[in-house]
């Protein structure tokens, strides 16, 4: 079996490791395995050690790092319309994956669909954009990708094959948008648990930690806002964070951690790679992720990888978290509560043995994603294909 896996459009470290869990094993498994990336990502899959095991990276064309949304935009249109010279690559394909619901992961599988080089596509769709006004940001970024999702979700209901998805609410979504539920299959995101370790370190320099997108939606200012009220009781508390965004968000984000006074408070590390993130979590008590939009959320990964390190999770009450999460695995707190989130941040600071259990109880339930068995059931999925 020859399988093309696309992943033009994912900037985040989340989107390198679904790549990573699924082509690793795949790779292991036999599968001749290629993948179309573009070059700024070809650092963060290297840490991932697929490149031993795929048949070839196809380095994308890439203009680096873009601070306005404008320049966004076009470049990502750009990679859209060159996506065509994926046809003058060599070989043909059995399976076609799209890694993302975005239309430069969908392009270079359609141009091969359409001049018969690959016989089947697959699609991960594992968020549902909503509509702008539901969400914050740049304007022209959130109405460009709310189109883009339509589009995209026309394509897929005309070319795809097979249609994967993480969670019952998202399919019934799909559903409801008018695809066949026979042609979706419910996967699941995963872990590198072998590279998580059992080990929880004694050692706390962090109070809590956040781990994802700079991005409103994700409720990186609430954050900050929560934070400043557990720094008035607690005056030496850290909190650290770890992820990046747009230039201008992470700009403001910075900002706002001058105005509210919390330089000696927050640590801000930004991108943190794969050899070091799970270390920094370790060294924190908590974890807090206040993301407020639920079409935004579609499994959790940073939270899972929290878990797993051992960090009771404060969230928001998100709709899409009731699908993945067992009760009280999670803390949650209502969308923009800030006052509340601080409640449950002083609760567990001043519990330790709460806190360990809620430890406890997030390992046990996080040690179910192991990357290796999850990708292993993605891959009997797309064997059916071949053998219907």
């Amino acid at each position: 079996m020859k399988i093309l896996y696309v992943d033009l459009g994912g900037v985040a470290q989340y989107n390198c490791d679904k790549m990573a869990g699924r082509v690793n094993v795949w790779a292991d498994l036999n599968v001749k395995v290629s993948i179309l990336i573009p070059k700024f990502l070809k650092t963060k899959v290297l840490e991932n050690d697929i490149q031993g095991k795929v048949n070839k990276i196809y380095a994308w064309y890439s203009a680096g790092e873009f601070k306005s949304a404008l320049g966004i935009s076009f470049i990502y249109w750009a990679r859209f319309f060159l996506s065509f010279q994926t046809l003058f690559r060599r070989g043909n394909f059995d399976i076609g994956f799209s890694n993302s619901p975005v239309v430069v992961d969908i392009a270079p599988i359609l141009w091969l669909k359409i001049f018969k080089r690959c016989r089947f596509w697959v699609l991960m769709i594992d968020s549902i954009v909503p509509h702008p006004r539901m969400r914050a940001g740049s304007p022209l970024i959130n109405y460009l990708t709310y189109y883009e999702a339509k589009l995209v979700q026309y394509f897929a209901k005309t070319f795809a094959s097979k249609i994967f998805t993480v969670n019952v609410e998202l399919k019934n979504s799909l559903v409801n948008a008018g695809f066949s539920p026979d042609s979706i299959f419910i996967s699941k995101n995963g872990l590198f648990l072998d590279r998580i370790g059992p080990l929880i370190l004694d050692n706390k320099i962090y109070e809590a930690a956040y781990m994802g997108r700079i991005t409103e939606n994700k409720g990186i200012f609430d954050l900050l806002n929560c934070w400043q009220l557990v720094v008035t009781e607690r005056p030496l508390a850290k909190l650290v964070i770890m992820g990046t965004g747009r230039g201008d968000v992470v700009k403001s984000f910075i900002a706002k951690i001058d105005a509210l006074c919390l330089q000696k408070n927050v640590v801000y590390l930004g991108y943190v790679d794969n050899s070091r993130k799970y270390e920094v979590l370790k060294q924190s008590k908590i974890q807090i992720f206040l993301s407020k939009v639920n079409a935004d959320e579609s499994w959790g990964i940073s939270l899972m990888e929290g878990l797993a390190c051992g960090l009771p999770s404060i969230t928001c009450d998100l709709e899409i978290y009731r699908h993945v999460y067992d009760a009280g695995v999670l803390i949650t707190v209502p969308i923009g509560d800030i006052y509340s989130a601080h409640e449950r941040v002083n609760h567990l600071l001043n519990n330790d043995n709460y806190r360990d259990s809620l430890s406890r109880t997030g390992i046990k339930f996080s040690s179910r994603f192991d990357w290796t068995n999850i990708a292993k059931i993605d891959l009997a999925q797309i064997k059916e294909l071949l053998n219907d």
